[in-house]
């Protein structure tokens, strides 16, 4: 049985060289991907294909494993595999990278969340994301997620958040829930969330995202529940976080918890919003750095941060409020889920707001936010060629 890898990404770079299976080494026949920039190119030995070609092959017998961590690339590219007949379709968890795990192509072993094996379909829910508490202690200018307007007092009460989760896990097989701020770390009961999050999902790949600064002086059991609980820890490197980074290393690998830094050095931000209807959703969801991220709050999933947050952020500047929107997790799991679908490949209401290319601007913090924080300019303050990203993928 071949095994083939969609995606000529790090990921799948890394996966090509870390399968195994019955203590030997496992190679792929080749990538796949749909960027035809890559096409008819290698990597080492191992050829780039198209979907056209790959559809030209007899994969009665043939492992797809993605090696993507977009939600939206993800659905494509399983829609895209549904018109073909192969043996077992899987996408491969992020984590395997920087926790140097192997990865066994042909056995139901953790590192591989599984669309069909063996002849059985399953349901995937790619990527959720949650604040666990919208107050941040780094309040960064422009903050996506509006921390910077709350309080200590924002935390999503526990057993809502255990109610919430457990009716999101009768819609399919979760790959990915990111625990967020705002800064987790300022919860003392982190651990609670951590704990509840792994009982529900034993299988899914748990992150917790943080801006790294208070690692040093966190309680033992929160490392404790981390450890135990298989939950990772993704480092923002913002410039103060940089500063603290051997004592944040040190710390963590003190309780054995699998950590990274998530890119380069942030320097910049993204804005987009305005307080005008008249964008082109399409366009602006396709150039979005948040298209994708579907968010939970309150029993309800959300497109993106700024769907879910829009009310609190009007409401803290005297706005006017929006119309209501997102989907409730308390309904019937088929509706929901290709609800979560519609999240990722098309744009929402909210989109109209967003300008179609984001404006970038350099990254600094601001204490006493300005209702010109969030708001895009006429003109970008910087080139928009020279851009690393925040936390989003």
């Amino acid at each position: 049985m071949e095994v083939v890898i969609w995606g000529a990404t790090p990921l799948g770079e890394y996966l090509a060289k870390n399968m195994v299976h019955g203590g030997a080494d496992v190679k792929p026949s080749a990538f796949v991907d749909n960027n035809p920039e890559v096409q008819n190119t290698w990597i080492e030995t191992i050829p780039i294909i198209s979907y056209g070609e790959l559809k030209r092959r007899d994969l009665k017998e043939t492992t797809i494993l993605l090696a993507v961590k977009s939600a939206r690339n993800i659905f494509r590219i399983l829609g895209q595999l549904e018109k073909i007949q192969m043996a077992n379709i899987g996408v491969v968890k992020a984590k395997v990278m920087f926790s140097g795990m192997l990865v066994d192509p042909y056995e139901k072993k953790g590192e591989v969340v599984w669309s069909k094996f063996r002849g059985k379909a399953y349901r995937i829910v790619p990527r959720i994301e949650v604040n666990l508490i919208d107050a941040c202690n780094l309040k960064c200018k422009g903050c996506t997620h509006f921390s910077s307007i709350y309080g200590q007092d924002s935390s999503y009460p526990v057993e809502d958040y255990k109610k919430d989760l457990l009716q999101l896990r009768k819609v399919g097989h979760l790959l990915r829930l990111r625990l967020l701020g705002g800064e987790p770390f300022l919860l003392e009961n982190l651990d609670k969330y951590i704990m509840i999050a792994r009982e529900i999902f034993p299988e899914t790949d748990i992150e917790v995202v943080t801006n790294g600064l208070l690692i040093p002086d966190i309680e033992r059991q929160i490392f404790s529940a981390l450890k135990s609980g298989d939950v990772s820890v993704v480092i923002s490197p913002y410039p103060p976080t940089l500063k603290r980074k051997g004592k944040i290393m040190e710390r963590l690998n003190q309780y054995g918890v699998i950590w990274h830094f998530d890119g380069e050095e942030i320097t910049r931000f993204a804005r987009s919003l305005t307080l005008e209807g008249g964008h082109n959703p399409e366009v602006s969801s396709a150039n979005c750095l948040s298209a994708a991220c579907t968010f939970l709050r309150k029993g309800k999933l959300y497109k993106c941060p700024y769907e879910g947050l829009i009310n609190d952020f009007n409401a803290y500047y005297g706005l006017e409020k929006t119309d209501d929107s997102g989907v409730s997790v308390y309904q019937d799991k088929n509706i929901l889920y290709r609800k979560i679908v519609d999240y990722a490949l098309k744009p929402v209401s909210r989109c109209k707001y967003c300008k179609e290319e984001p404006e970038y601007f350099y990254w600094s913090v601001k204490a006493n936010p300005a209702l010109a924080d969030w708001l895009c300019e006429d003109k970008a303050s910087i080139d928009d060629n020279k851009v690393v990203s925040t936390t989003n993928e």
